[in-house]
C-alpha cells in the first residue's frame, strides 16, 4: 500500500520526466526520496528549475558531495542535496564529469554553496 507521501513523491517524479524530460537522465525514487541523474550540460537549468517551479521549490540546498572514483572514464560523481522547505521534501541531483571537465558554481542560486 502507498503512503500519502509515496504517492505525493511518485507523482512529483512522474510529473517531472513529463515535464523537462530533456533535463533528466534518470529518474527513480530510493529510500523514499527522488533522485534525479543529469549531464553536465543540463544541470544548471534543472537545478534553477527544481527551485523556482511552484510544485518543486527545491530553495535550500543541504549538502554537495563528490566521490572519486579512478580508472572510470567520468570518474568524479557529484551528488547536490535539495531541500524543499514548503513541501518537506528531499532530492537528491547526480551527474558525472572527467578529471578535465568543470562545472560552474552554484552560489549565484544557492547562497551557502560557496
Amino acid at each position: 500500500m502507498l503512503t500519502p507521501l509515496l504517492t505525493t513523491k511518485l507523482l512529483l517524479t512522474t510529473y517531472l520526466v513529463k515535464t523537462i524530460p530533456n533535463l533528466i537522465a534518470r529518474a527513480y525514487l530510493r529510500h523514499f526520496e527522488l533522485d534525479l541523474r543529469t549531464s553536465k550540460s543540463n544541470y544548471l537549468a534543472l537545478l534553477l528549475f527544481l527551485k523556482m517551479h511552484s510544485l518543486c521549490q527545491f530553495n535550500l540546498l543541504i549538502d554537495l558531495i563528490v566521490y572519486d572514483i579512478p580508472g572510470k572514464k567520468r570518474r568524479f560523481t557529484i551528488i547536490f542535496l535539495l531541500l524543499s522547505t514548503r513541501y518537506n521534501t528531499r532530492m537528491r541531483v547526480q551527474l558525472q564529469i572527467s578529471e578535465t571537465q568543470t562545472i560552474y558554481t552554484l552560489t549565484h542560486l544557492f547562497k551557502n554553496a560557496g
